[in-house]
């Protein structure tokens, strides 16, 4: 483990790709099995809504992480220094990753198509996908994060500042009534996410204090995490989800991960002196695997069930989701593992860090 690295922290950022990976590896089993038989198994849908309850929004973990990482480690560092590193590890590797996916990208229907419409058209495909994280599913967070990154010097001067105190609460609680969507681009998703970033940042700013705050209230978290998560379960099962704009099944993730994040953190504090191995790789290992876990998951699909494999019963599903889950985050790891083998320190510039 680096020097730097909090055994805990490094430990939730390992918890919150993995909860990233679990829900598409999931759905692209639960989706394409349904593909392959022409039909779903009757109980299916209902394993989609629980993988949905327990995994969706997992993102809200990461953006929760980066502000309580630049409270604790990279504000000592300068804002020079700051900038610099999201550069050379976040956006440079996020250009490399949307060069490569806008050129050999893959459909929602599986269909893996070649760009070769020429070098301008090219170009203003890549710079659109810059923009709105087009190339890859997943990539629509990335646009987020890097206006999260812009952002920090503000939300930091207003947490200095005591007049700073009631806008930081307006925004923190803001996620509440202003919800996510997807696939749009709409100014919602940047609301949704600085709730967490500021409450990552004002949690790191007084570490030691939030976690003796989870300590003290530990049994009201747990219920907030399984009232909200009780709560998403129900909204699905009705098919209720807006109020005016608010998108309540939103909000009750909201509440739900920020909920979880304190109860896992807090048990890796009380419980890690040190990762295991595998956690720990997991946890270096992060942004390699958001960035092309997706499209590993595409070539799995490709391999099997256009090979026409078949998944019949419930359980066989169930089986080979685990399944594809593990053998995603191996493959990423084997291919991370590669890059730094091949380029060195230079590979962070390249799979991001």
């Amino acid at each position: 483990m680096k020097k730097e690295q909090i055994p805990a922290i490094h430990a939730f950022r390992a918890f919150a790709i993995i909860s990233v990976v679990a829900i598409h590896a999931f759905e692209f089993v639960f989706y394409y099995a349904g593909q392959s038989t022409g039909a779903l198994h009757p109980w299916i849908p209902f394993a989609q809504k629980v993988n949905a309850m327990l995994f969706h929004s997992s993102t809200l973990y990461f953006a929760l992480i980066s502000g309580i990482l630049f409270s604790l480690i990279l504000s000592n560092r300068g804002w020079k220094q700051f900038f610099i590193s999201k550069i050379s590890y976040v956006a440079l590797p996020y250009l490399i990753f949307t060069c490569l996916f806008t050129w050999r990208h893959y459909a929602f229907s599986g269909e893996l198509t070649y760009f070769d419409n020429g070098i301008a058209p090219y170009i203003e495909s890549v710079t659109n996908n810059l923009y709105t994280g087009g190339a890859l599913f997943t990539f629509w967070y990335i646009p987020i994060l890097l206006v999260l990154y812009l952002s920090t010097p503000v939300i930091a001067s207003l947490l200095k500042h005591k007049q700073g105190k009631w806008p930081t609460r307006l925004v923190i609680l803001l996620p509440l009534v202003i919800s996510r969507v997807w696939p749009e681009l709409s100014w919602t998703n940047y609301v949704y996410f600085f709730g967490a970033y500021t409450l990552g940042m004002l949690a790191g700013s007084h570490y030691r204090e939030a976690i003796r705050f989870i300590q003290r209230n530990h049994r009201t978290i747990c219920l907030l995490a399984f009232g909200s998560s009780a709560l998403i379960l129900v909204l699905m099962m009705f098919d209720i989800q807006h109020l005016t704009i608010t998108d309540l099944q939103e909000s009750a993730w909201y509440v739900q991960k920020i909920s979880i994040s304190a109860l896992v953190l807090y048990w890796f504090e009380r419980k890690l002196t040190r990762i295991p191995v595998w956690l720990g790789i997991i946890g270096d290992y992060t942004f390699t695997l958001y960035f092309i876990h997706a499209y590993l998951l595409f070539a799995l699909y490709d391999f099997f069930f256009i090979r026409g494999a078949v998944l019949n019963g419930l359980v066989a599903t169930l089986i080979f989701s685990i399944i594809t889950l593990v053998a995603t985050l191996l493959a990423c790891a084997a291919i991370t593992y590669s890059l730094k083998a091949i380029f060195g320190k230079s590979s962070k510039y390249i799979i991001g860090a």
